[in-house]
């Protein structure tokens, strides 16, 4: 998937939006409504505390109280902005422009980029790449809890850095990957009672 982002969208805001969104699991509201001063750099964390509102094109209250939270960031990531803040800063100095808000994503025409543009673009980049899959900027965030689940990281850690109000939304918006992992523990059970009954002979 990273390939595709790079290949189809790299010249592009929606690029490091998806990236972004890939990388921690963050809806496009909070992606959209990052300032530079909720990333931490040095500490690779990420301090989600607002999100974007795109009806009325301003800073709105993330969905709960427990999707105002702090995460974990990589390197990789933390990188990504170092270059992304260099970029906008010399595209505003060219230009005469200012970021009055700190926002970290910012089009080609210095303004927050809009959530129906940004579908657009990714149907357009699907197309071009010849893959028949209704990707959306949400399935980014479907697939990085998808990925720590099959990874078998804990769900109250996964619930957390979702943001999700409760372990309960989690389970029940990930039944479907939880039902399969439990049915491949399932068939480790069987050899493990076996060894049990062998150490009891």
């Amino acid at each position: 998937m990273l390939k595709f982002l790079k290949a189809h969208l790299f010249e592009s805001v929606a690029y490091p939006m998806a990236y972004t969104s890939l990388m921690t699991g963050m809806p496009v509201s909070e992606v959209a409504g990052l300032t530079w001063g909720c990333i931490d750099r040095k500490q690779l964390k990420l301090i989600i505390n607002k999100a974007w509102n795109f009806s009325t094109l301003e800073f709105g209250p993330t969905k709960n109280k427990a999707s105002k939270r702090i995460i974990d960031i990589n390197p990789q990531l933390a990188q990504m902005f170092a270059e992304l803040k260099l970029h906008q800063n010399s595209e505003l100095k060219m230009h005469g422009k200012l970021n009055p808000h700190n926002h970290v994503f910012l089009t080609n025409r210095f303004v927050v980029p809009n959530c129906r543009t940004m579908e657009t673009m990714l149907r357009t980049a699907l197309h071009k790449a010849h893959i028949q899959q209704d990707l959306t900027f949400h399935s980014f965030r479907h697939t990085h809890a998808s990925l720590l689940l099959y990874d078998r990281i804990a769900i109250p850690f996964i619930s957390k850095r979702l943001g999700h109000q409760d372990v309960n939304t989690t389970i029940k918006v990930y039944l479907h990957i939880i039902r399969e992992l439990q049915n491949e523990e399932s068939q480790k059970t069987i050899p493990f009672t076996n060894k049990l009954e062998e150490m009891s002979n």
